[in-house]
């Protein structure tokens, strides 16, 4: 995991350094129970970050072809991507905590993945627009993962976040999918 987050946090530079959020879908208008809640949240990270495994797991080629490394990056970005969309919709269906500024909780969450992607979808854009014969591809390379990995650590740092509200952080610590999330990262 920690690999994988080495990796992540250096793809997550390159894409901090482009986009903005657009946004933040609402959430379903009836609120559930705090533990309930936080049970769909870290499901939804532990989902996340395990259909991340397989993306990090595959060797890339030993290939001098930039062509080829650049696909396999592209593949790589877009995999990170579609893992991350996926968490939003989790996230989306999690709802709101009943608790005291849940419906901020939950729109901050949402938020901040939805910050993250915007930032992924960009920096990804702007990857796949650099031509190989115009430099070094791996200084790209490089910068690309070092942006990616930035934002996977915001998305990783978001079961933190719930500490702020009492019922949350109770329900966090007790959450077997939140402690098995924590490992995890």
């Amino acid at each position: 995991m920690r690999a994988r987050l080495a990796v992540a946090s250096i793809l997550v530079l390159v894409f901090a350094a482009c986009g903005e959020s657009k946004g933040t879908p609402a959430a379903p208008t009836a609120p559930v129970e705090p533990v309930a809640w936080v049970r769909g949240v870290c499901g939804a990270l532990v989902k996340w970050d395990e259909a991340l495994a397989p993306i990090f797991n595959v060797k890339p080629s030993n290939s001098n072809d930039s062509a080829i490394l650049r696909r396999e990056f592209l593949h790589l970005f877009d995999g990170v991507q579609h893992a991350t969309e996926a968490l939003g919709t989790q996230l989306e269906k999690a709802g709101t905590p009943r608790v005291p500024g849940g419906d901020g909780v939950a729109r901050r969450l949402r938020a901040r993945v939805a910050g993250a992607l915007s930032k992924l979808k960009a920096n990804r854009t702007s990857f796949a627009a650099i031509r190989v014969t115009d430099v070094e591809p791996a200084v790209h390379v490089e910068e690309a993962m070092i942006a990616q990995g930035e934002q996977m650590d915001a998305v990783s740092g978001s079961v933190e976040s719930l500490d702020g509200v009492p019922e949350l952080r109770q329900a966090r610590q007790r959450e077997p999918a939140c402690v098995t999330f924590s490992k995890q990262s």
